[in-house]
């Protein structure tokens, strides 16, 4: 029997479980669980929930990482199966009788939310194991055509067979993914938490610039306007086949430009801008789908590049991969709420008068060229990825501390360093540890000085000596290589 290579069957699992997890979504809408909230009840529900799931993972991930370990995992898989079982059979019972109540239609959002929120983070995870960008794009592509094939028979569930879809892409996906996921999983729970990695590794995680988080709240606040103005067309082979030409479009782009993040902003900010100008059109000729459809293509195209920035996030660094995924779910469906909200104003106002309808579209799309104009055309979503620093598996940060017999050795020469730097004492005391292979965890235990003692100096000491990073501090004390910044190393020459 031939063998699937490894590479082949990281990238169907990462397809498979994009797949499953976005169709999930579909299906729960459609269980007689949300049938109380049936419509923009339903939506903002399940929009608030997960927000405040992903607000709880970017929290806990950046302070703790146990729950990630494969043990941990396990539980989380465990945990979320008895949710859905206990879901499925409430639905099951309440299903012949009609919609469940409020509260327990409340208990069904919360646990699908934070389902959807951990597979979520079991995708990144597992998909971090995918060797190249290119392969990534292709299993990001071929799962958003797969998902729209999927949701021409999704649309045609039963409340009952919805529930039972639901709870089995979720639980199935949690599963599969977290089993794929298995050696990243156990290279996080050998770190440090982020919180205290950036303060001896400031390179190593990606801190977007509130422009960055500008964009994801803009791009989520006018899809989702356009979704409570316009409507969500169920127009299903039309919508297929404008998907799958997007994603050809989207292949090209992604595999064969220069830089394609930023092209893919690009992009997506002139459908959504269309999208916004077109809105008044629906009142005045019809149209919803050909307006939707450019608002979908806008925040399909925005999400795929939101993907591959985690996704690289994740290669580099899996440590922070987690409270990354957090704030930017957070942020992105904060701008949905936003969205849905003066949507559904512009909607009412537009049942009294027309004109009210096309004033607020028009303001809206006034507000996002603007915004977009005055704070968004110097990001680089490129350079943002290409500027995260590799944190190696085996980084001395988290390893032991050097021998005794080269203790001497290494006070030596971080003693002549700091005296050429001219470091300060405590300087010089943090600068020693560090050269140790400590990290800020230990360091703020040693000196007893808190946490942002600990990153104020390793800064002034990173700046004084020229590096970047506790891995370049290392070289340098190691002498490996020379120092090619500021400080000794101008010196040294």
């Amino acid at each position: 029997m031939t063998r699937v290579p490894a590479q082949a069957r990281d990238v169907a699992v990462a397809v498979l479980g994009l797949v499953a997890i976005l169709c999930a979504k579909a299906a729960f809408a459609r269980t007689s669980l949300a049938l109380p909230l049936r419509g923009a009840g339903v939506r903002y529900a399940t929009a608030g929930l997960e927000c405040a799931a992903y607000v709880a993972l970017g929290v806990v991930s950046s302070r703790h990482l146990r729950f990630l370990a494969p043990r941990g995992a396990a539980l989380v898989d465990a945990a979320l199966a008895v949710a859905v079982g206990a879901l499925l059979v409430a639905g099951a019972v309440v299903g012949p009788s009609g919609p469940a109540s409020p509260v327990v239609a409340v208990l069904a959002c919360a646990a699908f939310a934070a389902g959807h929120v951990w597979c979520m983070l079991l995708f990144f995870l597992a998909a971090a194991r995918i060797a190249s960008r290119r392969s990534m794009a292709t299993a990001l592509l071929g799962g958003v055509a797969l998902w729209q094939t999927a949701l021409l028979g999704t649309a045609r569930l039963t409340p009952g067979a919805a529930s039972i879809a639901c709870g089995a892409l979720l639980v199935g996906s949690a599963v599969v993914l977290t089993r794929a996921a298995d050696a990243p999983l156990r290279t996080i729970a050998g770190r440090e938490p982020l919180r205290q990695l950036a303060t001896t590794n400031p390179g190593a995680a990606l801190v977007p610039t509130p422009t960055f988080y500008l964009a994801v709240f803009l791009m989520a606040l006018a899809y989702s306007y356009a979704n409570a103005t316009v409507g969500i067309p169920h127009n299903g082979a039309p919508r297929l086949l404008a998907t799958l030409a997007l994603v050809a479009l989207l292949g090209v782009a992604l595999l064969r430009a220069d830089r394609p993040e930023d092209r893919l902003f690009s992009a997506a900010v002139v459908l959504v801008m269309l999208g916004l100008l077109a809105v008044p059109l629906v009142t005045a000729a019809g149209g919803a789908f050909a307006v939707h459809t450019l608002f979908f293509f806008g925040s399909t195209t925005f999400n795929v590049l939101l993907w591959l920035l985690i996704y690289g996030l994740g290669r580099r660094n899996a440590t922070a991969m987690a409270p990354l995924l957090g704030v930017i779910g957070a942020v992105d469906l904060l701008g949905g709420l936003c969205g849905s909200g003066v949507g559904a104003v512009a909607s009412a106002a537009a049942a009294r008068d027309a004109w009210w309808m096309q004033a607020v579209t028009l303001g809206v799309a006034a507000a996002f060229f603007a915004a977009v104009w005055l704070f968004l055309r110097s990001f680089s979503f490129s350079r943002a990825i290409q500027g995260i620093a590799q944190v190696e598996m085996d980084r001395p940060g988290t390893g032991a501390p050097a021998s005794d017999a080269g203790a001497a050795t290494l006070a030596d020469v971080c003693a002549r360093i700091a005296r050429e730097a001219e470091l300060t004492p405590r300087e010089t005391e943090v600068f020693l540890l560090l050269a140790r292979g400590r990290n800020a965890g230990f360091i703020m235990s040693e000196l007893h000085i808190k946490r942002n003692t600990v990153k104020a100096h390793t800064a002034h000491v990173y700046a004084k000596i020229g590096v970047h990073s506790q891995q370049e501090l290392l070289t340098l004390v190691q002498g490996d290589a020379p120092v090619v910044a500021t400080g000794v190393a101008g010196r040294a020459s």
